[in-house]
């Protein structure tokens, strides 16, 4: 895991290949029946292996004739990503060893990187700090102003591609997805980061978004629910799931509790000939009819038996899979009538008891029973609200009254998100899960559009805000708090293509939306779906019309499975590589703000791991970087590790394919193509399988005649 890719400046490479203009895109392959298993490829990542560092500058000679320098460096390397790296101290004195004087001024520079100012001495010291090159290579350190002491020669460090789903829901969203489940599938895939991202309006951090009672007081089989200040009211609705045909429910006022209506439900099987069921299931908008069994949940409900004659009533709380069975779901069915059932391994029958015409509140701790009955999985389930069902057997008859349904948890906002995280790292520890996990938040309470923060110190919001806070402002807060927001499923959540006229005017709408708002301030945008609403191709259309206009956003692919399958054996299975240093928290989230970052389908690739580079030599820029006021032809490289014969390199320029190269030959690839960048260009990469599929999208280099709105850690440092 964490695989690793080098690619040295000016693209010399050791293959005896000769690197072909990408008007001719070059593929670097081996003679037939060979193979390499490492490279130098260009860029600012390592393949496990390599040791050598390009040299970026001759060894600078200092002859300051008046004064020594005694410079000690806090580290010997850092790694080649653009931040503030090395603590630089010096010693200054004269030629017989006594210090400076207070105040003086000495200059100091680097062959490579950027060194901030060297304050004035204090006692003949001072110290800075040097900002690290975004390419790797062997740096000097030296002074206009004094002799060195000794020769300072530092290096920075070629990057290693990590690959993390960012976008993946367990036990604590709505679905029958898992925590073990997708851990277990993510360590056998080879993945090196889940950074869960369930939804944050299921922590339930503000105590007026759980779930208020089910009362039917508005006369119907629908109605609302309080709701905050913020978000209103939610509505909840009965569905119908078909079966039994002589059975119903209805809502009138002899069936209630309390206030004015109740639930009836009735059942006749007299023209049976064998026992059957119908289901209904009860269900809320805004995620209220799903909740964790980490967080401790309880039911409650009141029940009056009218009837029961060879029929039966049952309340199901369905619950998710383990992870391990494809289709399993797990029941908790509290029943009325037939008391002949048993336990299974998937279903908990629980009793309701009570006498006939009387009311009966049925109290339950559903984390409590999951922990009696699936000892190894209870705090790692998600339990929903309800499944009301009517049985009968051949002549039977039933009648009962239903009325003040209601879920509640326990451990709610942060508590909750601690317990998520605790669980994770002993289901790590206790199975020998190699991959990290790592806890955002989809934030969720604003409709659309959902947004992902990423960052261990994002609050969790309770969107009881003042009139008009809303998507910019939440990212404000996260950005504030250090972490990082995408964008997410831009065109809906549907998984299905909508019509070509549909999906045109979806990708018109969303350019027009975000760039009126300034893509609201995200960070990242999720463009690596096959299809979600529009097709992979919608999803550039935006992403390139976006970054045409300056709007830097570094692209991501992801999926947003809930149910209990692998993401690889989905579609939308896209996974994002991130070159950084190691699996830090904080190297990600600097090098995703800043570009360093590729997506595309990991079953296409040994492992399921690839390393990308796009560089412009000229500039020492990569992608995800800005090249300010170039003027000439500007050469941009592309190069991967690992390519296979029969696929196809595309050039994309401004969102058009520019040329497109077969790969010859497999193994480690490198290519180049010549633009004018005047007028500023936006040049990423495309690689598509022998089925004309994407398969592996690179983040683009921009071109721009002014350094108006970079930011900075988008320019290049050489």
């Amino acid at each position: 895991m964490g695989i690793s890719a080098w690619f040295p400046a000016g693209i010399a490479v050791d293959w005896g290949v000769v690197v072909i203009p990408l008007l001719l895109l070059a593929c670097a392959g081996q003679p037939s029946g060979e193979r390499r298993e490492d490279s130098d490829l260009p860029g600012d990542t390592a393949l496990e292996g390599d040791s050598e560092v390009a040299e970026t500058a001759e060894v600078p000679v200092s002859t300051g004739p008046t004064c020594r320098l005694h410079i000690t460096p806090s580290a010997a390397a850092a790694p080649a990503d653009g931040r503030p790296a090395i603590t630089v101290r010096v010693r200054a004195t004269d030629l017989d060893g006594a210090a400076l004087p207070d105040g003086t001024v000495v200059r100091l520079h680097a062959s490579s990187g950027a060194l901030e100012p060297l304050p004035p001495l204090q006692g003949g010291e001072a110290s800075t700090r040097l900002h690290s090159a975004t390419r790797p290579g062997r740096v000097w350190v030296g002074s206009p102003d004094c002799a060195l002491a000794q020769q300072v020669e530092l290096v920075f460090t070629p990057l290693a591609a990590w690959s993390a789903q960012l976008h993946i829901h367990g036990s604590l969203s709505e679905g029958t997805g898992t925590m073990r489940g997708f851990s277990r599938a993510a360590d056998e895939d080879g993945l090196d980061l889940l950074w869960w991202t369930d939804h944050d309006l299921l922590y339930h951090n503000n105590p007026d978004l759980s779930l208020s009672t089910l009362d039917w007081e508005e006369g119907g089989l629908s109605g609302t629910i309080a709701g905050t200040a913020a978000l209103g009211p939610s509505e909840w609705t009965v569905s119908d799931l078909g079966g039994l045909e002589r059975a119903e429910l209805v809502v009138n006022p002899f069936a209630a509790a309390r206030g004015g209506y109740g639930l009836r439900a009735s059942v006749t099987g007299e023209d049976l000939r064998s026992p059957d069921t119908r289901r209904w299931r009860i269900h809320a908008k805004n995620l209220s009819s799903a909740r964790g069994t980490l967080g401790g949940v309880q039911i409650s409900f009141k029940v009056r038996r009218q009837m029961a004659l060879g029929a039966q009533l049952r309340v199901v709380v369905p619950l998710s899979s383990n992870g391990g069975r494809a289709g399993a779901e797990r029941r908790i069915v509290f029943h009325d009538g037939d008391t002949r059932e048993r336990d299974t391994a998937d279903t908990l029958w629980v009793a309701i008891g009570g006498g006939s015409g009387e009311w009966t509140e049925v109290v339950a701790d559903i984390s409590a029973l999951a922990d009696a009955n699936w000892p190894d999985d209870e705090r790692d389930l998600s339990a929903g609200l309800v499944d009301v069902e009517l049985a009968a057997n051949p002549g039977g008859r039933g009648a009962w009254d239903l009325d003040d349904f209601r879920f509640s948890q326990r451990v709610v906002g942060d508590d909750l998100r601690d317990a998520q995280r605790d669980l994770l790292d002993e289901y790590a520890a206790a199975n020998g899960i190699d991959t990290r996990s790592w806890v955002g938040a989809e934030l969720s309470g604003f409709g659309e559009p959902h947004l992902n923060a990423f960052g261990s110190d994002t609050l969790l919001f309770d969107y009881d805000r003042p009139a008009g806070w809303g998507p910019a402002d939440a990212v404000a807060e996260v950005h504030a708090s250090g972490g990082l927001v995408s964008y997410n499923h831009m065109f809906g959540v549907e998984m299905e293509a909508f019509t070509d006229a549909e999906r045109a005017e979806l990708v018109h709408d969303q350019v027009e939306l975000l760039a009126a708002n300034n893509r609201f301030g995200v960070d990242l945008l999720e463009v690596g779906y096959r299809h979600r609403g529009g097709l992979i191709g919608d999803f550039l259309e935006v992403w390139d019309a976006l970054s045409i206009r300056g709007l830097y956003t570094t692209g991501i692919g992801t999926s947003d499975v809930h149910n209990d399958t692998s993401w690889a054996t989905t579609a939308n299975n896209f996974v994002t590589w991130v070159a950084a240093a190691e699996l830090d928290e904080a190297e990600l989230l600097w090098n995703l703000r800043r570009g360093a970052a590729w997506f595309g389908d990991p079953r296409k690739f040994r492992e399921g791991e690839v390393s990308v580079s796009v560089l412009v030599p000229a500039a020492g820029a990569s992608q995800g970087q800005v090249v300010v006021g170039m003027q000439g032809p500007a050469q941009v490289t592309f190069a991967a590790s690992e390519l296979e014969l029969g696929w196809t390199v595309r050039a994309i320029v401004d969102g058009e394919e520019l040329e497109r190269t077969p790969v010859l030959a497999s193994g480690p690839f490198v290519g180049d193509v010549t633009i004018d960048p005047r007028g500023g260009k936006v040049v990423r990469f495309e690689v598509l399988d022998g089925q004309e599929d994407g398969i592996l999208y690179s983040n683009p280099v921009y071109f721009s005649d002014t350094d108006e709105g970079v930011p900075a850690e988008r320019l290049p440092r050489p």
